[in-house]
């Protein structure tokens, strides 16, 4: 999958959105990508043991804890990084729960400091 352009990941993803608001939401997180971000996306579902339906839900798990707080950047680099440390929670092999699970409860316990401004 790592050799996916951006336009291709998206066509993975977009047929497995439920609903419109899905559809507004992914477009939301993802429109300011890179390609980089797109090649490090692929490449982080490739090596995590969750699908590209799990990411999905985490994804817009995600961009619903930064709606809901009205965050209005989407620094999906550093979103990518902290769902990739989701997957890394759990034992391999153990039965794990839902990725989105593991990320919401992430994000309750520990929140999302990249949302926040710099203090520097």
């Amino acid at each position: 999958m790592s050799s996916l352009l951006p336009e291709d990941l998206f066509a993975l993803l977009e047929p497995r959105l439920s609903h419109e608001a899905d559809v507004a939401a992914l477009t939301s997180l993802t429109r300011e990508i890179t390609p980089a971000d797109y090649a490090a996306l692929a490449s982080a579902i490739d090596e995590s043991d969750y699908s590209i339906a799990d990411w999905l839900e985490a994804l817009l798990t995600f961009e619903s804890w930064l709606e809901q707080r009205a965050v209005p950047t989407r620094p999906f680099a550093a979103i990518m990084g902290y769902i990739h440390c989701c997957t890394l929670m759990n034992a391999r092999g153990v039965i794990t729960p839902s990725l989105n699970i593991i990320v919401n409860k992430a994000l309750i316990d520990f929140g999302f400091d990249a949302s926040q401004p710099s203090h520097v």
